[in-house]
């Protein structure tokens, strides 16, 4: 049916926003805005209680968290600090330092690596941020993002893009478009890791004109 049932709370201090999981969902990452950590938390697979094993101390809010595939570094990018991190996982916990820390620009928003975990891209909306998608090839031995060739894909209109999910099955990728209020679909080049748009569609009713505005965006396991 679809419903949710609460089982359980576990308090978590220092204002927890952006969530991660392990690909194999036995750990939890919690970037907390207002201690300026990535803190690391174990889950019960049992009951799914979840326990705090490690704090990572940061130099900025972090708004964005996602693990690499293989579940061996935690990603993270920083709106206001125009920045995209990456740290080591080690027993299950994200460590300092850093294994990178590279400025991008204002808006960064969202950060992952693609399914061959050899590329990440980087949205930043377009209100206070340069409206672009930034591309990265990842070095998953060593953590590593390096500036792909181009660096950034721009889109034609004001969109602001800001999150985004891959296809299951598919070289595609959907973005939402924060200020355009719209979904834009990419396909990814999987031998140089490059995107290229081919859609954009308003996530709007005909003639709405409130306020509005996207954020989150995820895709049903058929793709469909």
């Amino acid at each position: 049916t679809g419903k949710l049932t609460q089982t359980r709370a576990a308090p978590v201090s220092g204002r927890p926003a952006a969530l991660a999981i392990s690909p194999d969902r036995r750990f939890l990452y919690v970037g907390r805005r207002g201690a300026l950590d990535i803190a690391s938390f174990s889950i019960d697979q049992a009951n799914g209680d979840i326990t705090q094993i490690g704090s990572a101390p940061l130099q900025g809010e972090p708004v964005a968290l996602s693990t690499d595939r293989k579940g061996r570094y935690v990603l993270s990018a920083y709106y206001y600090q125009r920045t995209v991190g990456v740290h080591r996982v080690e027993n299950g916990a994200a460590v300092t330092p850093a294994v990178e820390w590279l400025m991008t620009a204002s808006g960064a928003h969202s950060i992952q690596t693609d399914p061959s975990n050899r590329f990440a891209f980087v949205p930043h909306i377009a209100n206070r941020g340069p409206n672009q998608i930034y591309q990265f090839a990842f070095d998953e031995n060593t953590g590593h993002l390096t500036p792909n060739s181009p660096p950034r894909v721009e889109p034609t209109e004001y969109l602001g893009p800001r999150h985004f999910c891959f296809h299951p099955s598919l070289d595609i990728l959907y973005f939402t478009d924060e200020q355009g209020c719209s979904v834009t679909a990419y396909r990814l080049d999987t031998e140089a890791g490059t995107l290229s748009s081919f859609q954009t569609m308003s996530t709007l009713p005909d003639g709405y004109s409130e306020s509005n505005s996207c954020s989150q965006i995820q895709i049903t396991p058929n793709g469909r």
